[in-house]
């Protein structure tokens, strides 16, 4: 795979800047092959919608770049477990009404009906169930303002619920839909009808109720994201309106939403909040980040605190349209505006050690523990390390052991607690220790 450093932890995936021209309304999503694939409004193609996939070496255009009759605005991507990709879109060549298309192998087609909404949708989002069936949100011009979701059925779109359930009207509701696993809908929106506050609402099987109590959020909010984690709860992220715009994940815990760690645990200000699970179930955000130029910045949970994922504001330059996804491996890729590369679209991904905060079963002991000067290593026969180094807290590199040697001096090391990142054959491990 072709690469590009721009931190120490974090690399492009193919090159910088990718697409044709400027990109808007990125999203990010991986085929079953662990391939990742990105969709975009494509500003060297007209503002038509484009695909891109990453094969291993080079991002090349899934079907024809600019596929759409016209201009586009909000594409949401998603593929099935046969691996076909789904977009959804505002269709600017159809009064803006919704359209969703997918990729038959060869061409870009119409799924149902183009611009199957009653009237103008913008802020589509667009989800695939376990079984294949495809649901679209968006903001409804038809219901003022206010959220519709639509299923198909095989033949045709057809409303889920009443159109424009959510009530209270605004020009900004920034549906984010996702499916459970037991296959119910939920819907996060910014909820004009109680102060545009985070409300979060789940279609029982005859009308969309709220999960919890509705605008539970401390302020206005903006850039909802919507994930489940492993045991089926959800989360929503977002940019806190009531936390001076900073960045604030929310659980319900089946009767509240609770916040998960601090609310408005962001150093500043953040925008395109894009949140999902780790493999090991641990949840991570991305964010365009005041604090570091508007560059983009990662954070995982570690069970106490929000953490960076490796360097803040990693990205070269300023970014937009930040979305987070997981690989089949379980590496986070990021793929955002790159503003240091004409506006195109780059991705980059965490080449780190993830949620290093969890002891895992190791091949090798380390000693004394705690330790002030040194600290030895003694690994079993066979299990001879490729590599030594030591992480902090927050999964950064801060001592590389070259070349390997079981004793390592830390003397130069703050007190605090650390982990020994040991890699051989059979994989990459880690040991914490604490440096008196």
């Amino acid at each position: 795979m072709t690469t590009a450093a721009f931190s120490q932890d974090w690399e492009v995936v193919g090159i910088p800047g990718f697409s044709a021209g400027i990109v808007q309304d990125i999203s990010l999503v991986f085929n079953t092959n662990g391939e990742p694939y990105v969709a975009y409004r494509d500003g060297g193609n007209s503002f038509k919608a484009t695909v891109m996939r990453h094969n291993g070496n080079n991002w090349t255009s899934v079907g024809t770049a600019g596929f759409t009759p016209g201009e586009v605005s909000y594409t949401s991507l998603v593929i099935d477990n046969s691996g076909t990709p789904y977009i959804a879109y505002s269709d600017s060549s159809l009064d803006s009404k919704a359209t969703v298309m997918k990729f038959d192998g060869t061409n870009w087609v119409v799924v149902g009906t183009a611009g199957f909404s009653a009237d103008t949708a913008y802020h589509t989002s667009l989800a695939i169930s376990n079984t294949g069936e495809l649901f679209v949100a968006y903001q409804d011009w038809a219901e003022g303002y206010n959220v519709t979701v639509m299923k198909f059925n095989g033949s045709n779109w057809i409303p889920v619920g009443s159109p424009g359930f959510s009530g209270g009207g605004s020009i900004y509701t920034d549906p984010a839909l996702a499916i459970g696993n037991s296959g119910n809908l939920y819907v996060a929106f910014r909820d004009a009808g109680n102060a545009s506050k985070m409300s979060v609402m789940e279609f029982d099987g005859n009308t969309w109720v709220y999960v919890g109590i509705p605008g539970f959020s401390a302020g206005n909010i903006i850039y909802p994201s919507l994930a489940f984690d492993s045991n089926n709860d959800l989360h929503v992220a977002y940019t806190d309106g009531g936390n001076e715009g900073k960045a604030t994940v929310m659980k319900f815990d089946g009767n509240n939403w609770i916040p998960v760690g601090n609310t408005g645990f962001s150093e500043d200000e953040v925008s395109f909040t894009s949140l999902a699970f780790s493999n090991a179930g641990a949840p991570y955000i991305a964010f365009r980040d005041k604090a570091n130029a508007n560059k983009a910045t990662t954070m995982f949970y570690n069970g106490t605190d929000w953490v960076a994922l490796g360097t803040e504001g990693f990205s070269e330059g300023a970014t937009g349209y930040t979305s987070l996804a997981f690989s089949n491996t379980g590496m986070p890729y990021v793929a955002y505006l790159d503003a240091s590369n004409g506006e195109k679209a780059t991705v980059m991904r965490y080449t780190g050690t993830l949620e290093i905060n969890t002891v895992q079963a190791v091949p090798f002991s380390i000693y004394p523990n705690p330790a002030q000067h040194n600290i030895y290593l003694q690994w079993e026969e066979g299990t001879q390390p490729n590599s030594v180094s030591i992480r902090d807290m927050q999964g950064r590199n801060v001592m590389e052991i070259f070349p390997v040697i079981n004793t390592i001096n830390i003397e130069t090391l703050r007190s605090g607690i650390y982990f020994c990142v040991f890699e051989n054959a059979d994989g990459v491990f880690y040991k914490k220790f604490i440096k008196k």
